[in-house]
């Protein structure tokens, strides 16, 4: 499913729309990210916190190297943002 929705987001890009998505799913963002690759995706990690938005932005590369530490993106908002 998730290959799927990957490819049917690179046919609404390759169409020239913009697209945002937000999820909780490492493999969702590996997936999309690595089938739109030629389009430059930008991932992002967003935090709210008191208020304020603080984000920081990830490669495909640099989820790989977190997750080989160890590290789910998801809980390291301390330490990266």
């Amino acid at each position: 499913m998730l290959t799927f929705l990957a490819q049917w987001l690179a046919r609404i890009a390759d169409a020239g729309t913009n697209i945002v998505i937000t999820t909780h799913s490492i493999e969702a963002v590996k997936m999309v990210s690595s089938i739109l690759e030629d389009k430059k995706p930008q991932i992002l990690l967003l935090s709210l916190k008191n208020g304020k938005l603080a984000s920081k932005r990830l490669t495909l590369n640099d989820i790989k190297e977190l997750e080989e530490a160890g590290i789910d993106i998801r809980m390291a908002e301390g330490i990266l943002l």
